[in-house]
């Protein structure tokens, strides 16, 4: 091949389509194509000279991890930590694990746009609220799952965060000295 010849790209394998003049294959795995397969990859210049190889790829079925129960709503309590163990596994990379599925969570107060609570979920799956008073509202959580391979599946669930009725506060009282008998007092 000289220098600035022109390269085309070809397959034996209509399945497996390759742009001709970049050599990128590019195709959208379906179920049809699950297994292992094989196919030739052949480059001609301009001169008439060419060369192959086979190339190999493995194709796996991958289907979104899955929630082992439905999320439901939720209540917790401002000044009280809460927990909601979300528990997802991904059947097809580790089957009864949920250590090849990672979670995100995206959430807003749909009752006030200036207050936000502090709502985390940890690589095990514990979503965790510390809730303050300014916190109190309706939360529309949103769980993120995603596997290995980058499939994914959300789901919803409203986390109402309520008031606790706190004690009320007393300071400490000293009365103005002196205070005199026959005289009224007011403090």
């Amino acid at each position: 091949t000289y220098q600035d010849d022109s390269l085309t790209f070809s397959t034996n394998d209509s399945r497996f389509p390759i742009n001709a003049t970049t050599g990128i294959i590019s195709f959208m795995p379906n179920a049809s194509l699950i297994g292992n397969h094989s196919f030739l990859v052949t480059v001609n210049d301009s001169y008439g000279s060419s060369t192959n190889t086979t190339a190999f790829i493995s194709i796996h079925n991958n289907s979104a991890p899955r929630f082992l129960h439905n999320l439901t709503n939720q209540q917790a309590w401002e000044d009280i930590n809460f927990a909601y163990d979300i528990n997802a596994t991904d059947d097809e990379d580790c089957p009864g694990s949920q250590d090849c599925v990672t979670y995100n969570i995206s959430y807003y107060n749909v009752s006030s746009i200036e207050s936000v609570a502090n709502i985390s979920i940890n690589s095990q799956g514990i979503l965790q609220v510390q809730a303050v008073q300014s916190n109190i509202g309706i939360y529309n959580v949103t769980v993120t799952i995603t596997d290995s391979y980058g499939a994914q599946r959300n789901n919803s669930f409203l986390l109402y965060i309520n008031n606790t009725n706190d004690c009320p506060t007393l300071s400490s009282i000293t009365f103005p000295e002196p205070i005199v008998v026959g005289h009224e007092f007011s403090y």
